[in-house]
């Protein structure tokens, strides 16, 4: 992740995306409270859950494990 940038030109739906896999390498990376951290930032700023139940879920999901 240090050799990638974030783009701030992105829309919601990307940032909320970028958000979810950069918890998920924290994750691996065995850094688990950057990965919480990450992934409450993500469920904050996903869209609703009638546009996108199953990314909610997915998200809530990995937040609770």
């Amino acid at each position: 992740m240090a050799k990638t940038g974030y783009q701030s030109e992105t829309n919601q739906a990307q940032t909320v995306r970028w958000l979810y896999y950069l918890a998920r390498v924290k994750a691996v990376q065995l850094d688990y409270a950057a990965a919480n951290r990450y992934l409450s930032l993500c469920i904050r700023r996903a869209p609703k859950e009638s546009v996108a139940p199953g990314f909610v879920q997915a998200v809530s999901l990995a937040n609770s494990l």
